[in-house]
């Protein structure tokens, strides 16, 4: 279980609160505290990724879709996290923002271009079921 209010201010989960730009955004985009969330931190932790989305709720406007793997695995449909319960929680709560790939690590061009094309499908296979 998180503590929401450890979890909405504190930064052992490394959440970013306010740092995101969002001029150009839609005026119902442009909420108080808009969070960004990064799944990877939260499986560190051991955390709920699926509490944590539920507890930013409407605040969320940035989802990384990144997991604590090494290398490509940390990109959606390489490694060992299924996506599917992320993306309910994310439906649940009418998030519908930006899901992002997203990984750390340098990579050539092409072999990044077919892995994140993987990581798309992957996301686009599992939203019908969402």
């Amino acid at each position: 279980m998180i503590d929401r209010r450890q979890f909405l201010t504190g930064s052992a989960l490394t959440l970013a609160a306010s740092a995101l730009d969002i001029r150009g955004y839609p005026a119902d985009a442009r909420v108080a505290h808009p969070l960004r969330l990064a799944p990877y931190h939260l499986q560190a932790r051991n955390a709920p990724v699926e509490e944590a989305i539920r507890i930013c709720g409407s605040q969320l406007l940035f989802f990384y879709a990144w997991q604590k793997a090494e290398g490509m695995g940390q990109l959606p449909g390489h490694g060992p996290a299924d996506f599917k319960p992320w993306l309910v929680a994310l439906a649940e709560e009418k998030c519908r923002w930006h899901v992002n790939p997203f990984m750390h690590g340098h990579v050539e061009s092409e072999i990044t271009d077919a892995a994140l094309a993987k990581s798309r499908d992957y996301l686009r296979g599992l939203a019908p079921a969402v």
